[in-house]
């Protein structure tokens, strides 16, 4: 389920139903369908359009599809479809492997989404219309094959000149948006401060990321600490 809560807590709107799935027999075993309007397959994350409340699920962790509704709830598109394996191995556009694991909208219109085991970022415009996709190296050039996307957020500058893109190498990669040039990285995998297995990622106003882990069961605060 997706669910929109008031500052203090209160239910104000839900999309999806508990312990019923878009899937060929409703529940969590059945064959993902990416077609209700109404139900959910254990959505991953969600990005809102400020210009007009329209709401962007990744519906990726069960089906395979980044849908939109309005700021009702109310069903109005959607994009994307399970990869065949030979669209997997080519990166064919606009299909997604396995896992949406994230989606993120930027302030010039663009739908960044994670494709998680595709090891890729794929970009649309707000209608789905396939753009271009990015990809990152490992840390270590000995290592064979790019990781997998786990998040992305967008540095807090008008022109979000920078993205930071989470790995689950416990990397936090610094990317120029425009170019998808990798810049530098920082974070290694663990327990300890300071190090993470990440999950989910957010930026606050100053540019500090706050890192949200599975296994760790905790949230890191990192600060920022230099300029471009």
């Amino acid at each position: 389920m997706v669910q929109k809560y008031s500052p203090d807590g209160k239910l104000l709107m839900q999309i999806g139903q508990k312990l019923k799935f878009d899937t060929s027999d409703g529940t969590i075993k059945g064959k993902a369908l990416d077609s209700s309007h109404e139900l959910l397959n254990k959505p991953v994350g969600m990005a809102c359009d400020p210009t007009n409340g329209e709401l962007y699920v990744a519906d990726g962790e069960g089906n395979h599809r980044v849908v939109v509704f309005d700021k009702n709830g109310k069903y109005v598109r959607q994009f994307g479809r399970l990869a065949t394996k030979e669209e997997a191995a080519a990166d064919a556009p606009g299909v997604f492997t396995r896992n949406i694991h994230c989606v993120t909208l930027s302030n010039d219109g663009l739908v960044y989404t994670c494709d998680r085991e595709g090891k890729r970022i794929e970009i649309f415009d707000k209608m789905g219309n396939y753009k271009r996709m990015m990809t990152l190296p490992r840390r270590r050039a000995d290592l064979p094959g790019r990781p997998e996307i786990y998040w992305i957020v967008f540095s807090p500058d008008k022109i979000q000149k920078y993205m930071y893109v989470g790995v689950p190498e416990g990397l936090v990669w610094t990317v120029e948006r425009e170019t998808g040039k990798p810049i530098s990285a920082f974070g290694h995998h663990g327990t300890m401060a300071g190090q993470f297995g990440l999950h989910d990622m957010a930026i606050d106003s100053k540019g500090n990321l706050f890192i949200g882990e599975a296994g760790g069961r905790r949230v890191q605060k990192f600060k920022a600490v230099g300029k471009d």
